[in-house]
């Protein structure tokens, strides 16, 4: 594995651990690196910085005693201070007029026209419920079933009927009882084969 950064400052320091100083002997890409950071590390040593002006450090605290004692600017001035730079000033100025256009010319239309359906229910069932009763024993037998029903008591155990229980029981037919169904619906409602 190869020297970490670390590594390498421990390498330049001389107190890079014995078998990490062998990997280095024996790692071409490690001893490069480390060979380069060597001579960088003798360049910038031989360059000499110049000492700053005897009066440098006495104007650098006289700077910052300064800058710390003035109080921050309140909110207000801050902002007033903003205005006063044309950037901020013209793109509110262009804000506010793209927003007077937009409400002039948007549409006084709040709500969208009402449109009426009319629905144009099917005539009753023939034949008329009493005769299907006398004629039909199924139909018969669930009439006299359901006048004893007490619809509260069947509604809270769960046996009436919610919005959508009809959709839902279409959903569950076979491909044979759709088409039975279909042909029931047909046969009751017209025979022109539209539903």
């Amino acid at each position: 594995m190869h020297l970490t950064d670390a590594e390498f400052i421990e390498h330049l320091d001389g107190a890079l651990s014995p078998d990490r100083a062998a990997h280095v002997a024996s790692c071409e890409r490690c001893r490069r690196e480390a060979e380069g950071l060597a001579a960088t590390l003798r360049d910038t040593r031989s360059v000499e910085a110049p000492e700053p002006s005897p009066l440098f450090w006495d104007h650098f605290s006289a700077q910052v005693r300064e800058a710390i004692d003035q109080p921050a600017p309140s909110r207000l001035t801050a902002f007033l201070n903003a205005l006063r730079r044309p950037g901020p000033a013209l793109a509110g100025a262009a804000i506010i007029a793209v927003l007077v256009v937009i409400a002039a010319f948007w549409p006084r239309d709040e709500y969208p026209p009402v449109v009426s359906v009319v629905v144009d229910y099917p005539a009753p069932l023939e034949p008329p419920l009493a005769t299907l009763l006398e004629s039909d024993p199924e139909w018969a037998f669930l009439a006299t079933m359901a006048d004893g029903i007490d619809w509260e008591a069947a509604d809270a155990a769960g046996l009436s009927v919610g919005p959508g229980a009809v959709e839902r029981a279409a959903l569950q037919l076979s491909r044979e009882e759709l088409g039975e169904l279909a042909r029931l619906l047909r046969e009751h409602v017209g025979g022109d084969g539209a539903l």
